[in-house]
């Protein structure tokens, strides 16, 4: 079982282009929707020296991919067990054991 929050995940979305982008998830089933909601991460526009700020295209392509990460991780569980009872041992699926043993700290 993993620690980290289970998903799904979401983006908060609003209307503002100098504000970040929140990830957020759902952690029950209360009626009052605020009040089991948590922020799994911020998603800023930071300046950079070299390249100058962030695109909010950008900050929003990177909360879509932090937000899809629990979903993605569970698919890439089922194609590593199903590879494995087929017995492919390819170089995808070792990468694919990888990025789990990344994710899940290992």
């Amino acid at each position: 079982m993993s620690k980290h929050t289970p998903g799904p995940w979401f983006i908060n979305d609003h209307p503002y282009d100098n504000q970040p982008e929140y990830i957020l998830a759902k952690t029950g089933d209360s009626k009052d929707d605020c009040r089991d909601i948590v922020n799994i991460a911020i998603v800023e526009r930071n300046k950079n020296v070299i390249e100058g700020w962030r695109s909010k295209e950008e900050a929003i392509a990177n909360a879509r991919l932090i937000a899809a990460a629990p979903e993605m991780l569970e698919a890439l569980k089922t194609v590593v067990r199903y590879a494995q009872k087929s017995g492919d041992t390819s170089l995808a699926i070792g990468r694919a054991m990888n990025a789990i043993a990344k994710a899940e700290g290992k």
